[in-house]
């Protein structure tokens, strides 16, 4: 590997913390230590579930833009790339075929976490933004590793919603009072573990110290890049 390319951006406080999970897991004595890696921060970028959720032509836009985005990645050298968005990973792989580069797939990794710490035919909840779990994408992950999978309910998945983009996203703190009634719903339904499919859920588990039993998408994005470049 030579350089790693980041599409970042969505949100740049969930960008900034991946970088940092990056160099906590790099074991580094010095800066040269450390992967090289180009981070472009689109936070111009459309919002993601919005155009899943729209026309074919709001889907286009966000393709094109991060077709755009890794194309400036690879002409400066990236050979590997990372999206730090959940979301976004239901354009990822087409992105990453039409452009020749290697897509490191976070949600694959996410749900291979997740039957490593757990058992096969665990029960999973997904939590993360309509947008993700309308995709199917880790509903697909987790069953290829043939594991079960939990969704919350209308009510639930409103609270959740409210957490990604009426506090992380817009630089409000969230509080565990705030946390509590999505972990008590988990619980209650039996699950056996729970993956933070949006990286703004990131920056909650890192804010409340959530424990092993919630499985970080982006965390293991961060683990498997330092682990690819030899770090």
């Amino acid at each position: 590997m030579k350089k790693l390319g980041v599409i970042g951006g969505m949100g740049p406080a969930a960008t900034a913390l991946f970088y940092q999970m990056i160099a906590e897991k790099t074991k580094a004595e010095k800066d040269q230590d450390h992967i090289p890696m180009v981070i472009l921060s689109d936070c111009l970028m459309p919002d993601r579930t919005g155009a899943i959720m729209g026309s074919d032509d709001e889907k286009q836009i966000i393709h094109d833009k991060l077709l755009a985005d890794a194309k400036v990645l690879k002409e400066q050298g990236c050979d590997m790339l990372a999206i730090p968005c959940n979301t976004c990973h239901y354009f990822a792989d087409q992105v990453a075929d039409d452009m020749g580069i290697e897509l490191n797939h976070m949600l694959r990794l996410a749900a291979k976490e997740c039957k490593r710490r757990t058992h096969e035919g665990a029960k999973v909840a997904i939590l993360a933004t309509e947008g993700t779990i309308k995709t199917g994408l880790y509903k697909e992950a987790l069953e290829a590793e043939n594991m079960q999978i939990w969704l919350p309910d209308e009510a639930l998945q409103a609270k959740i919603s409210s957490i990604i983009y009426d506090k992380v996203k817009a630089g409000i703190g969230i509080c565990l009072a705030d946390w509590m009634p999505i972990e008590d719903a988990v619980y209650a339904a039996e699950c056996d573990c729970a993956v933070l499919g949006c990286t703004e859920l990131s920056v909650v588990a890192r804010e409340l110290e959530l424990e092993d039993f919630y499985v970080d998408a982006m965390d293991e994005l961060a683990k498997s890049c330092v682990e690819k470049f030899n770090r």
